[in-house]
């Protein structure tokens, strides 16, 4: 139990001095912007804008296949247009 006790008071002191150490530094770092007229904005590095891909669209634009009587559309695919349910399709194809 004793060992048991020696290593706990071991670590705990290790992690006393790992948290000093990172206090002191940020209050260093903290120092330093505050002299220098530095916020965190001046720090980061600025984003870069997303670039337009070289990659042409291949995505296609679908034909409509069924017009509603007030000019709805429906392409075909996905759910069923609701204008469209308990009707028979065939008879608004386009």
């Amino acid at each position: 139990m004793q060992a048991f006790q020696e290593i706990l008071a071991k670590k705990q002191a290790e992690e006393a001095r790992t948290l000093d150490w990172k206090d002191v530094r940020v209050a260093e770092v903290k120092a330093f912007m505050k002299t220098h007229g530095l916020t965190l904005k001046d720090i980061r590095e600025p984003k870069e804008p997303k670039q337009k891909s070289d990659k042409p669209d291949l995505r296609k634009t679908v034909k409509i296949k069924y017009r509603g009587p007030n000019g709805e559309t429906w392409t075909g695919r996905g759910k069923q247009a609701s204008w469209l349910k308990g009707l028979n399709k065939e008879d608004y194809k386009v």
